[in-house]
């Protein structure tokens, strides 16, 4: 991929996520930019892995966070 096909990438994809963000009335539309422009990758499939791999991510984060939460004894 060429830089310019890149670059090009980079800009909407940015662009449309803020305002996409904005439309949506999020709190933070430049944070869902700068979050679009670090997720971008140069093939698809290595995108698709790197979204891959932060959902796992999270989720075991989540998982952590539950059971620290319960083992703790914390309540809202």
């Amino acid at each position: 991929m060429s830089l310019t096909q890149r670059t090009t990438k980079l800009i909407l994809a940015t662009c449309l996520a803020c305002l996409l963000a904005y439309f949506l009335d999020l709190s933070s539309a430049v944070s869902a930019g700068i979050i679009a422009l670090l997720s971008l990758s140069d093939t698809r499939r290595s995108t698709l892995k790197l979204a891959r791999n932060r959902l796992f991510s999270m989720l075991l984060a989540l998982a952590i966070g539950v059971l620290a939460f319960q083992l703790t004894g914390f309540h809202i």
